[in-house]
This record gives C-alpha cells, sequence and structure tokens, in this order.
C-alpha cells in the first residue's frame, strides 16, 4: 500500500514505519484517558468547576465540598494502538513541541 498525502509524500507502508521509529515513535497501546482529559469541553467544564470552586472558598461563609465520584472514560470507544511520542506528557505539551 502506498501513502500518498496532498502530494506532500509518497511513502510505502514499511517507509512510513522507519520513518516513524527513526523520529522516536512507537506503536503502543493507548491510554484513552489522555486525550479524552484534554478535550475542549472537557476542559472547558473543568475551568467552570474550578472558578466556581475558588469563589467558594473566598466567600463569607464557603461551603464543604465532599468529593463522591471519579470521572471514568469509556475504555472501548477508541483505537486499542497508536503511534505515540514520549517526549510530551499532554497535548499541549505536545501542540508546544511542534511549534
Amino acid at each position: 500500500a502506498v501513502i500518498k498525502l496532498k502530494d506532500l509524500c509518497d511513502l510505502g507502508r514499511t517507509s512510513l514505519f522507519y520513518a516513524l521509529k527513526e523520529m522516536g515513535f512507537k506503536f503502543k497501546m493507548t491510554n484513552s484517558r489522555r486525550g479524552s482529559c484534554e478535550q475542549s469541553h472537557v476542559v472547558s467544564m473543568r475551568n467552570v468547576f474550578l472558578r466556581k470552586y475558588i469563589r467558594n472558598l473566598e466567600s463569607e461563609i464557603p461551603h464543604d465540598f465532599v468529593f463522591l465520584d471519579e470521572t471514568w472514560v469509556f475504555s472501548r470507544g477508541a483505537t486499542k494502538r497508536t503511534w505515540q511520542n514520549d517526549r510530551a506528557k499532554s497535548l499541549q505539551q505536545l501542540i508546544r513541541l511542534q511549534m
């Protein structure tokens, strides 16, 4: 199989494999939690919660918080293995590394 990406490259499957390996990528198990935690709607909801939480702490009569639940990511909803570069520990770091 030959991969053609908008006339930028014309690589065979094996050549692409070796090129990715040389750039430091590994084909390994996907951590679906990493990508889910950095999705824009999750980040937005987390920011809203933290603003309310801090506002509560700074109020005259702050309410006590009790955390009862933990968010679980549906593990079967993502691919099992993907090409990953271990230099970045988060998607934000990955974006900064590419700039």
